[in-house]
């Protein structure tokens, strides 16, 4: 028990044979020292122990008062807690030492309540700096940052907060909890190694995860520095500053770093993938196939974009859909205005005849829809097109975005009237400040030659494949025409 520094006449054997049950109460004595008082153990006739400190006052006369040891633990404070009893006993013979004779209960209430205060000062600012830390910590910045793009209404907010949660916030809690100026290009590193090597355990040998880890690697850098522009630009009124960072950890892992783990998005529908595509789609009725038609109708629009126009974003005269774009970090929308052609308008009119009382176009019992569901349909149709044989692979909804701009380009549209189309790459000096005009004919000249090309495909539906016998037991699989 480590009771050698104890000067007392009990052990551990002593204490726990005599607190037993029996037929008169017991005392057991432990004497401190001449004018020191003394410890006593009460062990009643049920075998409950009861500890008193019992000493002399000034009159001669002796006192009792009792010890109250509370909880206790039997591997450091002996057998039914005699060992916190007596250094408790210990510490008030000292008292009388002081010539607290006379007021010891007094004095000892005083003690007990100075004690308790300091104790609870010492909690109070341990909670405090426990408080302040994790108010500037990593989580705490990453946190702001995602509520800094809701309140922005950026559509990669979902994916944004998601990557945090799995990959920072829930894989390194410790880390999570650290200052967020304390954090290293060290701890990035770490991170992302992490994220690649479950993304390529996950994937296969064949695929390289380096997609995942290249995102997580572009929100940390956005992330800190939103935070270190905040505290620039705002000083300590935004949740966003206070975390008095002097760097950017993030940015100094290169990119270069994830090129090779990275593939490069280069998926897109041949004119024979996109005849069938069409097709199938032709066949899939609901809000969701809708967004999807629109999307190609429209000439690839972002769907995120695309699901967020109200009725009246809809321009039926001028024969345009009002878009913002909202990608990147804009803080104010930038107004993207789509022509629509022979495809595009008959379905926004439906659209507008059906939900014009909602809020949304695109919204389902008032809700708006999400681009997932139209991811759904398009991974439904790509799969069938697959066990089909009809597409080389299988592809996404971006994919179609891609491919819409690579036909656009076969049909002779400039690269940069497919940007307006497209609405990315726009936002420079001499777009923000200078050329202030609206390409409206120019897109529409653009979508125009891209109904009529999807007219031409859904118009030439692709024949079913046949089998002709051959001699012997060979069969041949073609395509007729």
């Amino acid at each position: 028990m480590g009771t050698s520094i104890i000067t007392t006449k009990w052990s551990e054997e002593k204490v726990a044979d005599a607190v037993k049950p029996g037929k008169t109460e017991r005392w057991l004595t432990d004497d401190f020292g001449r004018g020191r008082g003394s410890l006593r153990l009460r062990i009643t006739k049920a075998g409950h122990p009861w500890y008193y400190f019992r000493f002399g006052n000034g009159a001669g006369k002796q006192v009792q008062l009792p010890i109250h040891i509370g909880s206790f633990d039997p591997e450091t404070d002996g057998v039914h807690g005699w060992l916190k009893a007596w250094k408790i006993a210990d510490k008030w013979s000292g008292y009388l030492q002081d010539d607290h004779k006379d007021d010891l209960a007094a004095f000892i209430q005083c003690e007990e309540a100075k004690a308790k205060v300091q104790a609870e000062t010492a909690r109070a600012i341990k909670e405090a700096e426990a408080a302040k830390a994790k108010a500037g910590s990593l989580r705490a910045l990453l946190t702001a940052y995602v509520d800094q793009l809701e309140r922005d209404g950026k559509p990669s907010v979902k994916e944004v907060r998601n990557t945090f949660r799995l990959n920072v916030l829930e894989a390194f809690p410790d880390l999570a909890d650290m200052p967020a100026r304390q954090i290293t290009s060290k701890h990035i590193g770490t991170i992302l190694g992490q994220l690649i090597d479950r993304l390529q355990k996950k994937a296969g040998p064949d695929k390289k995860g380096g997609n995942g880890a290249r995102k997580l690697r572009a929100f940390l850098i956005a992330a800190f520095n939103a935070a270190l522009s905040a505290q620039e630009e705002r000083g300590d009124d935004t949740p966003l500053a206070g975390f008095a960072l002097d760097a950017n950890p993030a940015s100094a892992i290169p990119a270069r770093k994830f090129k090779k783990l990275s593939g490069k998005g280069t998926r897109h529908l041949n004119d024979d993938e996109l005849r069938v595509f069409l097709a199938k789609l032709n066949a899939v009725a609901g809000l969701a196939a809708d967004g999807v038609r629109l999307c190609l109708f429209t000439g690839g629009q972002r769907p995120t974009q695309l699901l967020r126009v109200a009725p009246a974003d809809f321009d039926p005269v001028r024969r345009t859909l009002l878009l913002e774009d909202i990608k990147g970090q804009r803080s104010e929308p930038r107004p993207h205005l789509v022509p629509l052609n022979a495809l595009a308008f008959p379905l926004v009119q439906h659209l507008k005849k059906t939900n014009g009382h909602k809020a949304r176009l695109f919204a389902l019992r008032e809700v708006q829809l999400q681009s997932e569901r139209l991811s759904e349909v398009v991974r439904d149709i790509a799969k069938a097109m697959v066990e089909e044989g009809a597409a080389r692979g299988p592809f996404t909804l971006a994919d179609l975005r891609r491919s819409v701009e690579t036909m656009l380009a076969e049909l002779g549209v400039s690269k940069d009237i497919r940007a307006r189309v497209l609405s990315h790459g726009i936002g420079g000096v001499q777009d923000t400040h200078y050329d202030m005009h609206d390409y409206l004919a120019e897109k529409r000249t653009a979508l125009d030659k891209w109904a009529d090309k999807l007219q031409s495909l859904m118009e030439n539906e692709p024949e079913p494949v046949v089998e002709e016998a051959l001699p012997g037991n060979v069969v041949e699989f073609r395509r007729r025409g």
